[in-house]
Order: structure tokens, then sequence, then C-alpha cells
């Protein structure tokens, strides 16, 4: 008789249990075993490491990291599939140990304080964490957004994401994915795709194709600088900035009811004394140094609100 594979194995414990993938929640599971430890030693570990996994599932990425000896803190919200792993990982015989919480990563589009509350338990920001993962579609753009906002950051990630996704995420001034998500998670990361994976390495198969991402957290920047509230402010502005983003900058400012700072940028006596040609120019032309201290000068020092 042929050895059955991994994934036929998984296929089949699940459904020994009566369990089907739920499309609500994003359950596209990576069953290709290269990609899994390719991911998983993206970054050296050991035992005095922590890694945050959201969404581990049945644990595919959750063993080869438990494998090296990390110490793993995962977020996982189907009950069903958070008693599955328990049961597995007792049975797996590895090095590392795994924290497993049944929570909803995200609170009304935000990250969940439990979330935050969790990661405080374990040690940090004394000790920081990676986040390495396989995000649900539906979740990975306010997460992220989350992580650069929140007062915890983790210090790298490597995560994968839908292609289009990855595109905003990593995209530059001027094009066509440049956004105010890809500018906000840029402000605390460097952000780059490292492949294009095939929906064929998944079960389900999802319909689209996806980016395996890396991020480094920025030090020593501006953005990292400023209160979480400022930070969560300053994604605000560029929401609402973009959404007006055909217009020139300084209608988009009026839009945004900062009409006062217009003549303020580009005055050389007290004010950014920026070029005017550039009051001309959509937001989109502006990189995400640019746009931040437009958004200080603004919102921290003039005192504009959003």
């Amino acid at each position: 008789m042929k050895e059955e594979s991994a994934f036929q194995r998984l296929k089949r414990k699940l459904g020994e249990r009566g369990f089907s993938p739920s499309s609500l929640l994003g359950q596209n599971f990576l069953v290709d075993t290269n990609l899994l430890r390719s991911i998983a030693e993206t970054f050296p570990l050991g035992p005095s490491d922590l890694v945050v996994e959201i969404g581990p599932g049945p644990g595919s990425l959750t063993r080869p990291l438990l494998e090296r000896g990390a110490r793993v803190l995962a977020f996982e919200v189907d009950q069903r599939l958070a008693a599955f792993l328990e049961e597995e990982v007792s049975s797996w015989g590895v090095e590392g140990s795994l924290d497993l919480v049944v929570l909803d990563i995200l609170q009304r589009g935000k990250l969940n304080p439990l979330f935050l509350e969790k990661l405080r338990e374990a040690g940090v920001p004394g000790r920081p964490y990676a986040l390495m993962s396989n995000l649900p579609y539906s979740v990975a753009g306010p997460v992220l957004a989350g992580l650069a906002s929140c007062e915890i950051p983790p210090a790298r990630m490597a995560c994968l994401v839908q292609w289009e996704m990855g595109r905003r995420l990593a995209a530059a001034p001027g094009s066509k994915d440049y956004g105010p998500l890809g500018i906000l998670v840029q402000a605390a990361f460097e952000v780059r795709i490292q492949k294009r994976v095939s929906p064929e390495v998944f079960r389900p198969r999802p319909k689209v194709d996806s980016a395996l991402l890396t991020l480094e957290r920025r030090e020593a920047v501006p953005f990292l600088g400023l209160e979480e509230r400022e930070r969560e402010a300053f994604g605000r502005f560029l929401r609402r900035l973009f959404a007006s983003r055909r217009k020139a900058l300084r209608n988009g400012l009026k839009s945004l009811g900062w009409a006062d700072l217009v003549p303020k940028l580009v005055d050389p006596d007290g004010g950014l004394a920026w070029p005017e040609a550039r009051l001309g120019w959509r937001p989109e032309r502006l990189c995400g140094e640019e746009l931040l201290e437009l958004f200080c000068f603004g919102f921290l020092e003039l005192g504009l609100d959003v």
C-alpha cells in the first residue's frame, strides 16, 4: 500500500473529526513541506526566541518552528483547530514550547487588546519577538497595520499574504499600488517580497497567488518615536488624504479640514519651507517620510485633528 503523504494524513485526521475548512475564516492551509521549512528558517531561532503565529490552523508551520526549539505563542480563532493542534503537539516530541491562545486577533477592525496583553505576559517589550504566519487573507491588512501602529511591534516578520496585498505593502511612491496601508507599514518596517507563491501549495486552493514577505523593524525612525495614539492618527490621516488621491495636495488638505496648514507649508519662517510646486502634486508622489513630516507638522505642531 502506498504510504500516505503528510497532507493526506492531515486530511484524514481532520475528516475523522468532521472538520471542513471555513472560507469565512480564510482557512487555506499551506501543505508544501519545503516551503513551510523555508519560512521557519527565515530567521535564526533558538530556545530563547519568541515567535508569534497568527492562525496556526492544524500546525503545519508551528511544527517546524517548534522543531527549531523556538517558543511559539500562537493565536487561533477556531476552537476546533485549537483542540486538534493541542492534541497533535503532544505527539510530536519537539524541543520548543507552544502557548496556544483561542482568540480572534481583531476586535472592531483593530488588534484585540487581549493580544497585546498576552505579549506582555510573554515578556514583551523587554523580549523582542518575531511574527511568522500564513495570515488569513481577510485579516492581513488590519493585522499588519495594527502591528505597525501598536506600542510593541515585532522585530521582524515572515508572512504569507495575498499577492495584491503584498504589492501594496511593498509599493514605491508614484506606483498604482502605493497607498495608505503600504505607507503606514513601511513607516515601521522594511518590506520585501521574497517570492510569489502559487495556489497549488494550499488546500483548499485559493483563487489567487500569494506573496511571501519579510518585514524588518526600522530602528531609530521618527514614526516609532511617536506614541501609539499618534501612530494610529497617522493611519487615519493617510486614509483620509488618499480618499482624494487624484486631487492636488492643497485640495486634499482642504478636504481634510487642514486648509490653514497650506500657506504654512511653504513659509520659510516657522513652516516646512516646502517648494510651493509640491502643493500641486498628488499625495501619491510624496514618499512616506514627507507624508509623516506633513502629518507631524499639522497634528503635533499645529494641533490639527484627524
